[in-house]
């Protein structure tokens, strides 16, 4: 953090206030994928019944599709980046609340499947969540990119801190409020990155 608030400064004011604002948006996508992505490993982890294998399941599963996603916006033309990243925050915000609400039948519903079988849903269910959530991040670096290149190695810089960050603060919030509770707030920062990304342009 040091570093980036001693290089803000040499800048105009105004330019501190725009600047920290775009950059709030990378905070807000590292925070929010740890604050869904720890969750969905604790609930996982107890439907799997195994910590190795629902570790190795959950977060190959979320990680595959993030790669599906990044890759899948290359594809997305210059003029269509701003338009595409907020369907995008969207769709995230959609499939988020989907998930909250649903989840915890379909899990208890499928239960008493058979190992292999719980597998194979919990790789169906996380993969497209994965692809959706894998979208937002490459899409702001293009949006950032073409307004602000200068700013795009601490857009890296700030989504990697909070996310090492937000993994400690997911353990919190799930052992003081539950981890639906901790699900909720990382919704709650993807409908803030959704509100930010429009200074990214």
């Amino acid at each position: 953090v040091l570093p980036l608030l001693l290089s803000l400064r040499q800048q105009r004011l105004g330019k501190v206030s725009t600047a920290s604002m775009r950059l709030a948006y990378f905070a807000a996508l590292g925070i929010g994928f740890m604050l869904v992505e720890i969750p969905l490993l604790q609930r996982f982890g107890l439907y799997m019944g195994h910590p190795t294998w629902s570790l190795s399941i959950v977060l190959g599963s979320l990680l595959l599709g993030a790669g599906c996603g990044g890759f899948a916006t290359g594809r997305v033309t210059d003029e269509r980046v701003s338009r595409v990243l907020h369907i995008v925050i969207a769709a995230i915000l959609a499939v988020l609340l989907l998930l909250h609400l649903s989840l915890p039948a379909l899990l208890q519903e499928t239960l008493r499947w058979s190992f292999l079988a719980r597998a194979v849903l919990t790789a169906m269910v996380l993969v497209p969540v994965g692809v959706a959530l894998g979208t937002a991040l490459p899409l702001g670096v293009r949006l950032l990119h073409g307004s602000h290149p200068q700013l795009v190695p601490w857009a890296w810089g700030v989504n990697g801190v909070t996310s090492v960050l937000a993994s400690v603060l997911a353990i919190v919030i799930g052992m003081t409020g539950g981890f639906a509770l901790a699900l909720l707030v990382g919704v709650g920062c993807y409908l803030l990155a959704g509100l930010l990304a429009r200074r990214l342009a």
